[in-house]
């Protein structure tokens, strides 16, 4: 176990390095703070092991988690293996995404790359946390810092041209806390606008590996991010600082505007809001730019993401 103190301010640092003194498997590695990204940089540069997992500090294990994916990975050969999760909320309630489509009767199904992509974007199961990688298939692929949201779904883009196998358990192996005020939760037209790259790579990807039966699932992500991007320029940049971003952003949404309005794979409130931005792209700028609605509409974009609904 590799503990990563991230430059934290409150007590975890003591607590790391008693673990640390009562087992020595255990390890820790002190550091300034500097994000997630480089957080889990430092933990692969100094893994040893044949398999690696992430956990982020929110979140918990069920105890056999670790034991179930490895056995999976040994009984089908693959070279990625995921369980299921639930999203866990203060109020101690949870909730467990749509789940997984599989023809296989038993509780461990494997997936080719082009199946696991299929099978985790309907989900929004681009987490790393949720999964064990074999790390050669890791290999040096690391997570780039300058990402402060969608740094998963980049790095698991750079793993579909050498994923050969996925194996997937059906059952709640990982716990993923929603905590309001994390790196998750944050808005802001620069992270939403990497969010957009980061869905357009994954949908490039897809393209140059073949995975044809991927690709609507990976367009309607790369149009839901640059979207939740659009809605940062038309609502925040009234002085019209980002009007060849915006200018942008509509004419993707009108080169894809077929697939917009019959796709099953965006939302359907998004959809609709969608459809009326290609339509009539003057007339929703001029709509969104009036004081009133503008507030209004600030308000309600700000309760979509801190309510974590905009996937």
């Amino acid at each position: 176990i590799i503990l990563v103190d991230d430059g934290s301010t409150d007590d975890c640092p003591q607590i790391c390095d008693e673990y640390a003194k009562k087992d020595t498997r255990i390890k820790v590695v002190h550091q300034k703070n500097q994000g997630v990204s480089v957080a889990r940089n430092t933990g692969l540069d100094n893994s040893t092991g044949e398999y690696i997992s992430f956990v982020d500090p929110d979140d918990w294990l069920d105890k056999e988690a670790l034991a179930q994916l490895l056995s999976a990975t040994y009984q089908t050969g693959a070279d990625l293996s995921w369980g299921d999760f639930v999203y866990v909320y203060d109020k101690k309630t949870h909730k467990r995404p749509q789940p997984v489509q599989y023809p296989e009767t038993s509780k461990t199904a494997v997936f080719s790359a082009e199946e696991f992509i299929c099978a985790i974007s309907p989900r929004s199961d681009f987490g790393v946390w949720n999964k064990l990688f074999a790390r050669e298939l890791i290999g040096k692929t690391r997570f780039n810092p300058q990402y402060k949201q969608g740094e998963d779904l980049a790095f698991l883009t750079a793993l579909f041209s050498r994923l050969h196998q996925a194996a997937y358990v059906d059952k709640i192996l990982y716990f993923y806390y929603q905590r309001p005020a994390s790196a998750q939760h944050a808005g802001g037209i620069l992270r939403h606008q990497y969010n957009s790259q980061i869905g357009e790579n994954a949908y490039k990807t897809c393209q140059q590996c073949g995975f044809e039966k991927a690709l609507p699932h990976l367009l309607g992500v790369w149009l839901l991010s640059t979207a939740l991007y659009g809605a940062y320029l038309l609502l925040l940049d009234t002085a019209n600082q980002y009007e060849k971003q915006l200018y942008e952003v509509v004419a993707l949404f009108q080169k894809h505007r077929k697939f917009i309005f019959t796709t099953p794979y965006i939302w359907q409130p998004a959809k609709s809001c969608l459809c009326v931005w290609v339509l009539f792209p003057t007339s929703v700028r001029v709509f969104c730019r009036l004081p009133g609605i503008n507030y209004l509409l600030q308000k309600a974009l700000a309760r979509q993401i801190g309510a974590n609904k905009t996937a």
